[in-house]
């Protein structure tokens, strides 16, 4: 077991990203596997008091971006299995660039349904902005107060789409 003196420091740029994307729950749990290789989630779950349920979801996300992995051993007692969690920080660029290349895909996605579209919004700002389709459908009313809906030009939204997939594009 390891002691405070000899605790070894979880990568900086793998803890923020982990942190951002699922939650300080996680860098609790990634330090513990990075400093106790071959724990387990029981284990874990005694010293951090948090849910099973919660670090097992964690270890989860993290193996199925291969940043863990585990190895299962029978239970000499018991004979149920048990699984021992390592960590892979060394994956994270490769996580990151698949995370990119989606975030990628979603940006084309989004310009491709503006491009394709036209828009209506309500007199009152704050009600949903609907495609031609749905506002010829409803007569060019909203569906909430009944207003006229107005046609709401979409330029900026795709200047601002084609600007984020090109620095995107970028670094992938």
């Amino acid at each position: 077991m390891s002691t405070k003196k000899d605790l070894r420091v979880l990568p900086e740029d793998f803890e923020e990203i982990i942190r951002i994307i699922i939650g300080e729950s996680a860098v609790i749990i990634a330090r513990m596997v990075y400093n106790n290789p071959g724990i387990t989630d029981m284990e874990i779950s005694q010293k951090s008091n948090l849910k099973v349920n919660v670090i097992r979801k964690v270890l989860y996300f993290l193996y199925t971006n291969q940043l863990a992995y585990y190895k299962r051993v029978r239970d000499k007692e018991t004979g149920w299995f048990i699984y021992q969690w390592y960590l892979q920080p060394n994956n994270l660029r490769k996580f990151m660039d698949e995370m990119k290349r989606l975030v990628l895909k979603k940006l084309q996605e989004r310009l491709e349904y503006e491009k394709v579209n036209s828009f209506y919004r309500c007199i009152n700002k704050e009600h949903m902005r609907i495609t031609f389709d749905e506002a010829y459908e409803n007569n060019f009313k909203c569906r909430i107060c009944g207003a006229v809906l107005e046609y709401e030009e979409n330029n900026a939204i795709k200047h601002v789409l084609e600007v984020m997939i090109k620095r995107v594009s970028k670094d992938c």
